[in-house]
């Protein structure tokens, strides 16, 4: 089983946290959100993607003259490139903090070789196909 860079939990939250199974990668894997189980319906059915796992690691980046930390929601292998992915809520993912650190993290992860990328919930509702992959039915 894949080891997570940091525990998910939910003490003080209401996150909705779950394991998913995952045909791909042949093993159940952790969500903190019902938006990274959504998006882990996608990377199952996407032939482009070859493995991914959640949490993958922690990096150290510095922001406002104080070094943070940063773990990625998902690291997903394509054929022809490495991704790191940020899932959030599209109310989150333009507000002031995300607005400051997102650059900073996606120019220390592109020194890294790694592309990031932010995908929200909007993003992935677009059309019927999340519908369609993970069975449910808008109505």
């Amino acid at each position: 089983m894949t080891t997570l860079a940091r525990k998910i939990t939910n003490t003080g939250t209401k996150k909705n946290i779950g394991r998913f199974f995952s045909f791909k990668m042949r093993e159940l894997i952790w969500y903190e959100s019902l938006n990274e189980r959504d998006y882990m319906y996608l990377l199952e059915i996407d032939p482009d993607v070859l493995s991914y796992s959640t949490q993958p690691f922690k990096i150290s980046y510095i922001l406002d003259e104080k070094v943070r930390r940063y773990t990625p929601d998902f690291l997903v292998q394509r054929n022809s490139k490495q991704q790191i992915v940020e899932i959030k809520p599209a109310c989150f993912a333009d507000d002031e903090k995300n607005v400051r650190r997102f650059p900073v993290i996606a120019s220390t992860l592109k020194s890294l070789g790694w592309e990031f990328i932010i995908i929200t919930d909007e993003m992935m509702s677009r059309g019927s196909l999340l519908n369609n992959v993970n069975g449910t039915k808008v109505v």
